[in-house]
């Protein structure tokens, strides 16, 4: 970033940077960065924040405790693989349709019609 008296206005800064139409700041704007992942604005304060936090340091051990809560649960006893089939046209209607009936995923029907005929074998 680069910074340069523009002449008539002392407090306003010339910043040349990605965004053409935020070359202009005014000191008293707060400096953006992009946002979090959540929305929140990254700015200077944040990022003194997270920078204090890491010179602290972390806890390891709390952190590799919280990544096995992501993803999505498991369906049986190990990780679930994903298999592919071809439906035709009115067999997709009829299987969409049943799957807003019940209130339930499509991919639930699935399951358990072929549970069923498994069984029945």
């Amino acid at each position: 970033m680069v910074g340069d008296d523009l002449g008539e206005d002392p407090d306003r800064l010339l910043v040349i940077g990605p965004n053409p139409a935020a070359n202009l700041l005014d000191p008293m704007t707060k400096r953006t960065y992009g946002r979090t992942k959540s929305g929140k604005p990254i700015d200077d304060e944040l990022i003194e924040k997270l920078t204090d936090e890491a010179d602290v340091g972390y806890d390891v051990d709390e952190i590799i405790a919280r990544r096995g809560k992501r993803g999505r649960p498991r369906l049986g006893s190990a990780p679930s693989t994903v298999e592919s089939v071809r439906l035709d046209p009115e067999l997709k209607e009829r299987l969409a349709r049943r799957a807003e009936d019940e209130g339930v995923p499509v991919s639930e029907i699935i399951r358990e019609a072929l549970r069923q005929h498994l069984e029945a074998s």
